[in-house]
Order: structure tokens, then sequence, then C-alpha cells
């Protein structure tokens, strides 16, 4: 058992065993590591988190029995989305330059989200789509929060995952 574990590594020898271990990126269920990369984690934050801030607030506001206003929801929603995508870009450009990189890219994703959202808000009023502005900009605001939370924990995260 000595020989055996001076040349495989613990977290070998606790798969071969049967025991199942958690790694930093990944998780084994039956047998198979499921592995996010830091590329994929970042260009799937908004939208996961857009489709998990619509199932709450739908849910929420029809156990209340308050109007849902789906038009408004799914515009904000899209607004929100288009600028968490910008935020994501500007991240996965900046990937590249380490930690520091992340963190300017965190706070530029962050003024370019804001400014998307802001216009596409602005656009969106402007079409004739019928739609209650006052409940467009507090959808928009019920996601922007929640992404907000997310981009910040994705940094954080990106932070501790790259080379400085």
């Amino acid at each position: 058992m000595t020989m055996q574990s001076e040349t495989i590594p613990a977290r070998m020898q606790d798969s071969i065993a049967g025991n199942s271990t958690v790694t930093r990126t990944g998780s084994v269920a039956a047998g198979r590591q499921i592995r996010l990369s830091a590329r994929t984690a970042t260009l799937l934050a908004a939208p996961v988190t857009v489709l998990a801030t619509m199932l709450v607030g739908s849910v929420v506001l029809t156990v209340m029995g308050l109007p849902l206003f789906a038009g408004e929801m799914i515009s904000g929603g899209i607004v929100n989305l288009v600028g968490g995508l910008l935020a994501a870009g500007a991240i996965l450009a900046m990937m590249g330059k380490g930690t520091v990189g992340v963190a300017q890219a965190g706070i530029l994703g962050i003024a370019l989200r804001c400014g998307a959202v802001l216009m596409g808000i602005l656009l969106v009023q402007m079409a004739p789509l019928g739609l209650n502005p006052t409940v467009l900009v507090y959808w928009a605001i019920g996601f922007y929060f929640p992404m907000l939370i997310v981009e910040s924990a994705l940094i954080a995260w990106l932070s501790n995952h790259l080379p400085a």
C-alpha cells in the first residue's frame, strides 16, 4: 500500500477504492466527472440567471395572486440577457490577462450591462408593443440585481481559478 500511495495520487486512490470525490471544478456522479470550464461558466451565467429569475418571479407572483405582465417580464429578461452577454464578452476578452484582467473586466462588464439595460428599456418603450413602462422598469430591475450578484460571484470564482 505504501508503494501504491507514492505512485498514485490520493484523489485517484479514492476513486479506485470506490469513494466518490468532489473536485474544485466538478463533481463525481456515478463514476463520471462533470467539469465546467471558466469560459462556459461565464457564458452560461446570464441565461441561467434570467431563466431562474423568471421562474421564481412568476411563481411568487402567481402564488400571491398578482398580475404577471408576461410581455414586460419577457422584454425585461431579453434586455438583461443582452446586457449580461455583453458583460460576459468583456470578461472573456480579458480572461487571458489573469486575475487583474478579470477584475477590470468585471467593472467594465457592470458598466456595459447597466448601459445595455438602460438603452434596451428605452428602445422597448419606444416600440409600439403596448407594454406598461412602469412594470417593464420593475421587471428590468428585478432581473438586474440577481445578475449583479451572479456576476460578482463569477468574478470572485474566476479570480480564484485563474493564474495571477
